[in-house]
């Protein structure tokens, strides 16, 4: 925000597309908040490699050291999440440096348990998260006198929801489904 201080051009004025910002659109911060950057994002080989090859003189002068054949200042060498802060040859804006040829991120994915008549889900009705390919189980007990007779689950995957048929459930001996 230049109107805290100088600009000097180099600033984004952007979104910076991290995978899941940490709060939500009413400022409420999340635990699940993960600051880490897409391949969209503007900050993606926009920093300043100097200050990650020299280090600074001391903790209060900007004023950088000559890069001594281009070697990392040790504290500097790895991001936030211990990777090489320097990919693809430009260091990236923030914390994290992104790296495309990391695998499948672990993107987190929410689930969202509404409440059903007659039925207990275990865990409680709410707003829970789990990560890509992991499972997520949810446990539905009908109340004494009810049965289930069918449940629809919807991913809002079309792989899943249409060409997998779904979630693979499970009816317990006890009458809860799994």
């Amino acid at each position: 925000n230049a109107s805290l201080g100088k600009d000097a051009g180099r600033n984004i004025d952007r979104n910076p597309v991290f995978r899941r910002k940490g709060y939500d659109d009413d400022l409420t911060p999340r635990n699940d908040g993960d600051y880490r950057l897409t391949s969209s994002s503007p900050s993606v080989n926009t920093g300043y490699n100097r200050f990650v090859l020299s280090g600074f003189r001391n903790r209060t002068s900007t004023v950088l050291l000559s890069p001594l054949k281009a070697q990392y200042t040790a504290a500097l060498a790895l991001d936030l999440g211990s990777l090489a802060r320097i990919y693809d040859d430009v260091v990236d804006m923030g914390a994290y440096e992104y790296h495309s040829n990391s695998g499948f991120p672990n993107v987190v994915h929410e689930v969202v348990i509404g409440t059903y008549p007659n039925v207990t889900t275990v865990p409680g009705a709410g707003i829970h998260y789990t990560e890509s390919q992991k499972n997520f189980t949810m446990t539905l007990t009908p109340i004494e006198g009810y049965s289930l007779k069918y449940i629809k689950v919807k991913t809002n995957s079309k792989r899943r929801d249409e060409e997998q048929g779904g979630i693979r459930m499970t009816h317990n001996a006890d009458g809860t489904v799994t």
